[in-house]
């Protein structure tokens, strides 16, 4: 027995050698052909740096280095970057293991920083108080760690369902690279479930004790972080009701409601509530696009996309919204509604790409390629030599999961625009989602070949891979807690995450190969330990076969 199972092995992680090999080779080859946007021949020329000096140091939740909330991120249009981070987790981990988020990122200028994120309010510490989402620890560099409660945090605003802006404290930061993990060790106090959202979180200079806001602000950001009229822990669902039914002809109250609903599953009570608000305001766009989400989110898609289109009707200016219904009908199958969608949003907004590709995207997973590349075509002829609209566009192809195109159309940049350092950052990052790590080598060479040297291009060039390379130094972190237990599956299933994560397809297999060899020889060993009784019984049957046989 023990004999087939490895001779099984043997065949399978041969196998799996050979395609490897079958991929490795044709990779080979494609390196081997030197891309010529990368090694043109020209003059050396002054670069266009890219805008510095922000008072903002802004991180997506979905660039994190590793986390385990999620496989990926989750698309979302009311967020910054299009793109969430989102824990929902019923189940615990093995062991000793949390749910975390890792990032990196770096700092230009020493100073005291105020500490924001997007997202879910953390619970609360106090237990009698109602908490529909967990709380979180952090950790700094390493040397400061800290619990966050709702009691920590004050919230300035709500900017999508279920998100939030929250300020968590002021931190001081040296000049240089800073490494900071979200945890959630701890369930949300209200059905016991792991429950955090992460959008983004951003950390803003403070001079004299006073924020500063200067330099390049994210398009989706606090309007007014002094605002704290949303400054207080969510009620109970009770006092929610007590509320009601002492302010029947206030609609706030059923919107707040019905958000606590959504948080914790609830979409059919939320709904009654927002259509008994809906009474009392009946063309208010918010009340609206909350029912459209909550009837999507309980599976009811027919409904949910024709209360896109009551609201589409009413706020036609609303292009996040078209996007959103078109997306949405595409993820739920219904090709022919999305396409519907995104064409009438078309005709007011023809220039503009996002619709124009999600169009093509949508023809895409309906099989129909050719006008897929179409709708494409024409995208690329509205963005025609603009550097900005290129950016945008290459940008929109990311989001949705196609850094493929996305390369071509940073290739097409550097060819119109040579001198824009930035674009070739965006393709190095373009090249790492795509799996062709084996292409920076030669884009670098070739930055580095074409500018004319100057202590700014230095600073800047060295900021950017002093990025890439803390990736590495935390991906190596947690390679050395594996050597140290070389037979802990779980960390080394972290280890395989985090290779996917970031696009190392290769390393990652190989771990996940590592782990089938490991826990078939644990299979075994188990199999012959539970199986030593029984040998023994077929041997003492032999020795006694003559005897009971005469």
């Amino acid at each position: 027995m023990i004999r087939r199972i490895l001779i099984f092995m043997f065949i399978t992680v041969i196998s799996i050698n050979s395609i490897s090999a079958q991929g490795n080779s044709t990779e080979t080859a494609e390196s081997s052909q030197v891309n010529a946007t990368e090694s043109l021949t020209v003059d050396k020329i002054d670069p266009v740096l890219p805008q510095t000096g922000s008072s903002v140091i802004f991180i997506e939740g979905e660039d994190a280095v590793a986390t385990n909330f999620n496989r990926e991120p989750i698309l979302n249009y009311s967020c910054s970057g299009y793109e969430t981070l989102q824990l929902n987790q019923a189940t615990g981990l093995q062991g000793d293991s949390v749910y975390y988020a890792d990032y990196v990122f770096y700092a230009e200028e020493d100073g005291v920083y105020e500490f924001w994120y997007g997202g879910t309010p953390p619970g609360n510490k106090d237990e009698l108080l109602s908490s529909y989402s967990s709380p979180f620890h952090y950790k700094l560099d390493s040397y400061y760690e800290y619990d966050v409660y709702r009691e920590d945090v004050h919230v300035a605003g709500n900017y999508a369902p279920a998100y939030y802006w929250n300020y968590v404290s002021d931190l001081t930061l040296s000049k240089g690279e800073h490494r900071i993990t979200f945890e959630i060790p701890q369930r949300r106090s209200f059905d016991s479930k792991f429950y955090f959202y992460l959008d983004n979180f951003f950390l803003v200079k403070k001079v004299n004790g006073k924020r500063v806001l200067k330099g390049k602000i994210p398009n989706v950001f606090p309007k007014n972080m002094d605002d704290r009229s949303m400054d207080a822990p969510f009620k109970s669902l009770e006092d929610y009701e007590i509320l009601i039914r002492d302010n029947p002809d206030q609609s706030r109250n059923y919107i707040e409601i019905s958000m606590i609903y959504s948080l914790i599953g609830d979409y059919l009570s939320s709904l009654k509530n927002l259509r008994k608000a809906l009474l009392l305001e009946p063309d208010d766009p918010e009340i609206m696009l909350l029912i459209a989400k909550n009837l999507i989110w309980k599976g009811s898609f027919a409904d949910g996309l024709y209360s896109y289109s009551d609201l589409l009707k009413l706020v036609p200016e609303r292009i996040d919204i078209w996007t959103e219904a078109g997306k949405v009908s595409a993820w739920t199958g219904q090709y022919e509604t999305s396409k519907e969608f995104f064409k009438d949003a078309i005709d007011l907004y023809p220039d503009n790409l996002n619709l124009q590709v999600n169009l093509g995207i949508t023809y895409l997973w309906a099989s129909d390629s050719v006008a897929a590349e179409k709708q494409f075509k024409l995208a690329d002829k509205i963005a025609g030599d603009n550097l900005i609209l290129n950016k945008n566009l290459a940008g929109i192809f990311e989001v949705n999961g196609y850094p493929d195109r996305a390369i071509l159309i940073y290739k097409k940049i550097i060819k119109l625009y040579p001198e824009d350092l930035e674009t070739r950052f965006l393709l190095e990052e373009a090249y790492i989602k795509n799996s062709q790590r084996d292409k920076i080598d030669s884009l670098r060479k070739a930055t580095s070949e074409i500018y004319i040297e100057s202590p700014e291009l230095e600073k800047t060039l060295q900021i950017f891979y002093n990025k890439q390379v803390m990736k590495d130094k935390v991906i190596n972190d947690y390679k050395d807690e594996l050597k140290n237990d070389p037979d802990n599956l779980v960390l080394r299933r972290t280890l395989a995450e985090i290779y996917f994560w970031n696009g190392d397809k290769k390393k990652a297999i190989n771990e996940y190969l590592n782990i089938l060899a490991n826990y078939s020889y644990r299979n075994i060993k188990e199999t012959d330990k539970s199986t030593v009784q029984f040998n023994e019984l077929l041997d003492r049957s032999y020795a006694l076969r003559n005897f009971l046989n005469n």
